[in-house]
Formats: C-alpha cells, structure tokens, sequence
C-alpha cells in the first residue's frame, strides 16, 4: 500500500509480508468476493480463508488444504491450553467434544447428556428417518412424551409415568 495514514479508496490485494504473504486481503474482484486469507506458507493451497459474497449475501469459512486432512477446528482454551471443542472434517462429519467424529453428528463428554434437543415452545420433536423419508417421531409436549411411526401413534407415556401403546391417553 502506498500513501498516507489517511489513505482511502480500493486497494485491490494487500499482502503483508511479500508476495509470499502470511496474511493477504483481497477486495471484491469481478465475481464479488472479498475474503481474508491466513497462512503458514507460501501456497494458496493451505491456511483459512474468510469469504463473503456481495451477490448472494453469504458468509463462508474455507480450510483450505488441498487434500483430505484439510479439518476445520473451534478451539477454547481451558486453564491456558487450547481445547478442540468442535470439529467439521473435510468429509462433512461434525464432532462436539470429540476430534474424531464417526457419523455426521458426533457428540462426546464427561456428562451423563450427550446431547440437549429444547424448542421455544410448548412442543419438541426429533424426528429421525431414512433417506425414503420413512422414520419415527419423538415428541415432548410438557410432560408427556410420545413416539409415532410415520403417522401413527406407536407409545405415549403421559406426566404420571403411565405406558400406552398405540394410544394417547394410556390408562392404569
């Protein structure tokens, strides 16, 4: 960059540090991107790259890692030592807790709770199915929890802790 303190205007590229930079910051180019790229090395092909898009109004984080080790880490620290608290692997997987997720949505912790599903109303369903859209719904409506198959109600266990099955008012 070239100018004063108080310099204005588009600037294209900047790099600190060199062609070669470790940071580098680009302005929109023709197809309306802007992004921050941070790396250790001399390559477009490894580090984290921040991107937003003017035409569509999307945000996107990259790790950018050209082969299949490319992991994107959250980290905290606890006591001044960094901690993974969550994963997305270049294969999509995502871990809460853990840096070796084994399924889309992995969750791990010293806790009894592995994971705390809470709506902001009066009703919460999971609903779980298959890639033919075939499942099962389980639903909390106060105190009352329910499993259905499709749309049929399979298992009702009402506030007094009373089972039916294929029921919604289980008796004694």
């Amino acid at each position: 960059i070239s100018g004063s303190a108080a310099s204005t205007g588009s600037f294209g590229t900047i790099n600190v540090g060199g062609e070669s930079a470790q940071v580098r910051v680009a302005g929109p180019t023709t197809n309306t991107h802007s992004s921050l790229f941070l790396s250790g090395g001399t390559s477009t092909t490894e580090g984290l790259k921040l991107t937003y898009n003017y035409a569509t109004g999307a945000s996107y984080i990259d790790s950018v890692f050209n082969n299949a080790d490319g992991d994107l880490y959250i980290r905290t620290k606890t006591a001044g030592t960094p901690v993974n608290a969550i994963v997305i692997e270049s294969a999509g997987n995502v871990g809460i807790g853990t840096t070796a997720p084994a399924s889309p949505i992995h969750t791990y912790g010293s806790s009894n709770t592995a994971a705390k599903f809470e709506s902001t109303d009066a009703n919460c369903n999971i609903i779980i199915t298959d890639s033919g859209g075939s499942g099962i719904n389980i639903k909390a409506v106060g105190n009352v929890a329910t499993i259905s198959t499709g749309d049929t109600m399979a298992m009702t266990i009402d506030a007094s802790q009373r089972v039916g099955i294929g029921t919604t008012s289980p008796g004694q």
